[in-house]
């Protein structure tokens, strides 16, 4: 029996329900208000090649995806780096563009909030003492 584990990452295997690094990329895109003209040109590739990759018709490499991780911050889990696999949170067929961008927001706001952790809790015992 083969490894299904990672044959999303096989070219030739991706679909919209096995990978949606392009809907986790749009969904970013729109949450930050950036142009496909202006991603495109930080990841040094075309506006065309950024809206097949956004759409699905074009599968998206790892090289590729380790640089939008670099030069975007998208977290590596969110674009399939990682054993997590969070495409599911993403992929679904009922989940709209709207609530994809919510969600990368959502995480964005957490990953912020995780990485400052030790300085809001040293900020909130000097405004609430004991």
């Amino acid at each position: 029996m083969a490894d299904t584990s990672t044959s999303w990452l096989i070219h030739g295997a991706a679909t919209a329900t096995t990978d949606d690094a392009g809907a986790v990329l749009r969904a970013w895109r729109t949450a930050s208000g950036r142009s496909q003209v202006e991603v495109a040109a930080a990841l040094c590739i075309t506006q065309q090649n950024l809206s097949q990759l956004e759409n699905g018709r074009r599968p998206m490499s790892i090289e590729l995806r380790r640089r939008i991780v670099e030069e975007l911050g998208i977290a590596a889990e969110d674009l399939g780096l990682s054993s997590g696999q969070t495409w599911q949170l993403v992929s679904r067929d009922d989940a709209s563009a709207q609530i994809a961008a919510s969600r990368m927001r959502w995480r964005a706001e957490r990953r912020w909030l995780n990485q400052h952790r030790a300085e809001l809790a040293r900020l909130a015992t000097q405004l609430y003492p004991a």
